[in-house]
């Protein structure tokens, strides 16, 4: 049943039920943002093969990676508005495809931003519940903690149960050493 696949799976038969229907046309809005790597090229493949058939495609995404792979024209938008014609993708570079974006040359696209990292302010030991297993996690005064996973995981299990949106059999959260 669908209703007990992962995210990943769920999005690749709503592909597959789109494609069904045998359109001239076929609309993908961020097709990919649940998707592993090996389920991306799977996608590339039938995308490819759709265009081999002559059907027209509409790619909709912010993944500059994913374009690269697959498009032949490009049309920006920007606020809801086009930004200029569309364009052959191969006759533009990244960066000026991201200045189209974002309406202005990107100087430094990466700054440095200095800040203190301070003490501990966040700790879980523990966290286990019948998805995740997670020994020890901490976030110290003006940190940035990134949680980094492929679909499955269980990143967004392990998210739920600090918050406590899911049961878990065991875990200590300390917030400010309490």
């Amino acid at each position: 049943l669908v209703r007990n696949m992962s995210v990943a799976q769920m999005q690749m038969v709503e592909i597959c039920k789109a494609m069904s229907f045998d359109s001239d046309l076929v609309v993908f809005d961020e097709p990919t943002a649940a998707l592993a790597e090996a389920e991306i090229e799977q996608l590339f493949l039938v995308i490819r093969q759709l265009k081999k058939e002559g059907k027209g495609i509409i790619y909709i995404s912010h993944r500059m990676e994913e374009l690269s792979r697959i498009a032949d024209r490009v049309t920006v938008l920007r606020d809801g508005q086009q930004v200029g014609e569309s364009f052959d993708f191969a006759s533009v570079t990244l960066d000026e495809l991201i200045n189209r974006m974002v309406g202005r040359t990107m100087e430094d696209k990466y700054p440095k931003h200095e800040r203190t990292i301070g003490e501990v302010f966040f700790e879980a030991d523990n966290i286990q519940n019948k998805k995740v297993h997670v020994k020890h996690i901490d976030v110290r005064k003006g940190e940035i903690l990134g949680i980094a996973g492929l679909m499955g995981a269980g990143r967004t299990e392990m998210a739920r149960a600090i918050f406590g949106a899911d049961p878990v059999n065991s875990m200590e959260v300390k917030i400010g050493g309490k």
